[in-house]
């Protein structure tokens, strides 16, 4: 009877590291999923020449964009406004539009050169705001997928065929997590369990 109780004991005991061994791997699994995100693709519109005049569900940050290449003045299209809140996210934006552009596409209508080059406005110039400030190409001439370069320019300035201006509109859909447990994580707290449980078994014996 004793060595019964004793049993009793002892699976009681090994029962209750099990538990809090499984809760702790859920909550960790739980916050991993938070991390994990699904994979969005956009599509590129092109004219009949193949220059890009738009970027379907362009993703920035958390929110998707529908981007349009237009030509011409920043008053003209903007009249004083900025498509993002902030120049880090105006930032973030030129980065991903870089990217979607890649190595071969092109947005300029010069048919000297093509270019990927580009304008996103985030603010206005302190010392005379007549001259809006933007991010762009950094090399929009030699089509590489490259960093996020600078440039300057009266707002009024008329049509620069190297250099659209890129405008975006938001769509009805932001990203999502998606729960889909990474299998090192399930892995390692599987190991860390049985290692638990040992170091227990060579305390008691």
């Amino acid at each position: 009877m004793m060595k019964k109780i004793l049993f009793w004991k002892k699976s009681g005991k090994c029962a209750h590291y099990l538990l809090r061994i499984a809760s702790l791997a859920g909550a960790a699994l739980l916050a991993s999923t938070a991390c994990i995100r699904p994979a969005h693709s956009f599509d590129l519109e092109r004219d009949r020449d193949g220059r890009v005049i738009g970027i379907k569900d362009l993703q920035v940050e958390d929110q998707f964009f529908n981007v349009d290449f237009f030509f011409g003045s920043y008053d003209e299209f903007f009249k004083g406004t900025f498509p993002f809140p902030f120049p880090s996210v105006a930032e973030n934006a030129a980065r991903n539009v870089i990217v979607a552009l890649g190595t071969h596409e092109f947005t300029s209508k010069a048919t000297t050169a093509a270019g990927d080059g580009f304008l996103i406005p985030f603010g206005f110039d302190e010392r005379d705001p007549s001259f809006v400030k933007s991010y762009t190409d950094s090399h929009p001439f030699s089509l590489p997928e490259d960093g996020v370069g600078l440039d300057l320019r009266r707002r009024t300035q008329g049509p620069d065929e190297f250099f659209p201006w890129a405008g975006f509109t938001p769509t009805d859909e932001f990203e999502t997590p998606v729960a889909t447990p990474e299998p090192s994580l399930i892995v390692g707290f599987i190991t860390l369990g049985g290692l638990m449980l040992g170091s227990k078994r060579k305390t008691k014996g």
